[in-house]
């Protein structure tokens, strides 16, 4: 039998036969440290068509953080979301259109591609981007996003705000 006091940072064991024994300890706890993240890479292609294909970048490992943009026009409607892809957003504008994915990799994604299909002939810009956790646990996670959709061309443009809680987090834009 185990007890804990927090506020004397003492432990009392006692065995089976009644005996008891303690001990009192200074416990530090330290924060866990942040587990930087590294771009690995990125492709892009650019087709009008039905199936619209993106290269997964060179050098993703299994566990990277995989984004996929697709930008088209309002020509024909999206058929399913990638296989095994979480939407992030969706955003529609006057003839244009906005779609956001991640995924964990997996050893099946290594040297693959990624495919979205639309109902009818669409123009398209598709990309995907690779991430790595560098160091500690866990691998490369999305926490937050925030998407707005400018449909004026112009040489800047302006993120939308978000509210990060991870210090060590990554922005893209």
């Amino acid at each position: 039998r185990l007890a804990v006091s927090d506020a004397h940072h003492s432990l009392a064991v006692t065995d089976d036969d009644g005996l008891t024994a303690s001990t009192t300890r200074i416990v530090t706890v330290s924060p866990a440290t942040a587990t930087p993240i590294s771009f690995v890479g990125q492709a892009t292609a650019n087709a009008n068509a039905t199936t619209h294909q993106v290269a997964v970048p060179p050098g993703t490992q299994a566990g990277d953080a995989l984004v996929l943009f697709l930008t088209r026009n309002t020509t024909g409607t999206m058929v399913a979301n990638p296989a095994g892809w979480t939407t992030l957003e969706t955003l529609d504008g006057n003839g244009v259109r906005g779609r956001v994915w991640t995924r964990t990799a997996t050893a099946a994604d290594i040297n693959g591609t990624v495919t979205v299909t639309t109902s009818g002939l669409t123009k398209a810009a598709i990309s995907v981007a690779a991430y790595r956790a560098t160091g500690g646990a866990g691998g490369a996670v999305v926490q937050a996003h925030a998407g707005v959709l400018q449909e004026t061309s112009g040489t800047s443009f302006v993120s939308p705000s978000n509210t990060l809680t991870d210090s060590a987090g990554w922005v893209i834009s």
